[in-house]
């Protein structure tokens, strides 16, 4: 069963990368999808905090590379 964060960032990442459901999980990474570039991981940064109501730090974001480390960030965030 999926938390909230993770149901959210999901939905937020197939939207932006136009993907199925089935077609992400938690462990997607970049090297899946050739469409996960910097002008995507802008849009899902700034999707993912006014969904959320986070603050993230760009920096860490552009670094990551799975789903489950976007959660991660997210979580950490609401500490």
């Amino acid at each position: 069963m999926l938390t909230t964060v993770e149901k959210t960032v999901l939905d937020i990442f197939q939207d932006v990368m136009e993907l199925e459901e089935d077609d992400v999980t938690l462990d997607f990474s970049k090297e899946e999808d050739s469409e996960w570039d910097s002008v995507n991981s802008l849009r899902l940064f700034t999707n993912i905090e006014e969904e959320c109501h986070v603050k993230l730090d760009l920096d860490k974001f552009m670094a990551i590379s799975t789903v489950r480390e976007i959660v991660e960030l997210v979580e950490a965030s609401r500490k």
